[in-house]
């Protein structure tokens, strides 16, 4: 898959995953927890294959292109998949444990994401693409 084709694809992953997430986040307050559960399972798996295509091809090409300190930016941003990971494993547990509010870590969770997203689109993704044009010549 080419790169511009690889962006697009995770674009229009971001915007199922903001749907997803407007959708868990009305789930949970209206206590339909087993539709929860699928919502939030269905969001881990795209964003497991999501991250792997990033770090393993976005990231590969602007390391490549600019080394790692070039890539400095990138990399900070693409070490939030820890965290997001992180967030989907408690909004997991979050649903059937009495001590924890779901809700409150699907605002989290929706905060982290479209954050991070917005800076997979604003920095990240443009940095790919000069780094695709760099390794071209």
């Amino acid at each position: 898959m080419e790169i511009d084709e690889l962006i697009t694809l995770l674009e229009t992953e971001h915007e199922k995953i903001r749907s997803a997430l407007v959708e868990l986040h009305r789930l949970l307050e209206a206590g339909k927890l087993a539709e929860a559960t699928d919502i939030i399972k269905a969001m881990d798996e795209t964003l497991i294959q999501h991250m792997l295509d990033e770090e393993a091809t976005l990231l590969r090409a602007v390391i490549e292109a600019f080394g790692r300190e070039g890539a400095r930016e990138s990399i900070e941003v693409f070490q939030e998949h820890v965290e997001i990971d992180s967030l989907i494993k408690e909004m997991k547990r979050s649903i059937t444990a009495v001590d924890v509010d779901p809700i409150a870590i699907s605002h989290e969770l929706s905060l982290l994401l479209n954050s991070h997203f917005l800076k997979e689109h604003a920095s990240v993704f443009p940095c790919v693409r000069e780094a695709e044009r760099r390794l071209a010549m």
